[in-house]
């Protein structure tokens, strides 16, 4: 039996979501965004730290080349020491030599000094003693005086870590053990003086 009043229910068919349908694409474009900023201050926050990097590698290199630099020199000195130590000995060790004493004068009376000769390879030894220390513009000067002729054998200066030079020299002025000779210390002022000018501070004679 059939109830004429029976209503049938007939369900709704799913329609289209509410609201816009453009907003998931909106967020997507919004985080490649905020992704791309990003990316772009960790890209700079590199940069800078790279930068930084070179600069204080570069800073060390040139710390380290600055220290090799300097044993280098040092280095140098060493070599050149000992060399000059080897032709002192050797010196000392010719088989004729020559010391001549020089003594202080009115410049300086409590100054002295001695020169060792070796007239068989033409080379001396000088020590100076007791001089004072010099202006900065101003050198000790080592003459020969041989024949009423000067000739300027080597300069040096004494300071208070250098008090008692010893100087080489390596090459004479064709001297000759049978030579009377005669050796004095002035101050000059340069390098390049020809002649004694300055006072005599020390004076010295072969065979006296």
């Amino acid at each position: 039996m059939e109830t004429s009043g029976e209503q049938q229910y007939h369900p709704t068919e799913p329609g289209p979501p509410s609201g816009d349908s453009t907003q998931p694409e909106e967020l997507n474009s919004g985080n490649r965004l905020t992704f791309a900023s990003v990316s772009a201050v960790v890209l700079l926050l590199i940069c800078i730290m790279l930068i930084f990097y070179s600069l204080n590698l570069n800073r060390q290199i040139s710390r380290q080349g600055e220290t090799i630099t300097d044993l280098q020199e040092q280095i140098d000195r060493l070599r050149e020491e000992l060399g000059r130590d080897e032709e002192i000995r050797s010196l000392l060790s010719s088989e004729e030599i020559r010391i001549i004493y020089l003594e202080g004068l009115q410049a300086n009376p409590d100054g002295y000094g001695k020169i060792m000769l070796d007239p068989l390879h033409q080379r001396a030894l000088f020590q100076a003693s007791k001089l004072p220390v010099l202006g900065a513009d101003s050198l000790y000067t080592l003459w020969l005086i041989r024949n009423n002729d000067s000739q300027r054998l080597t300069t040096f200066s004494i300071t208070a870590e250098n008090s008692e030079p010893l100087v080489l020299i390596e090459q004479l002025p064709g001297i000759s053990a049978a030579d009377e000779l005669t050796f004095s210390v002035t101050a000059e002022s340069g390098q390049s003086t020809p002649q004694p000018r300055g006072e005599i501070y020390l004076i010295g004679k072969s065979g006296s």
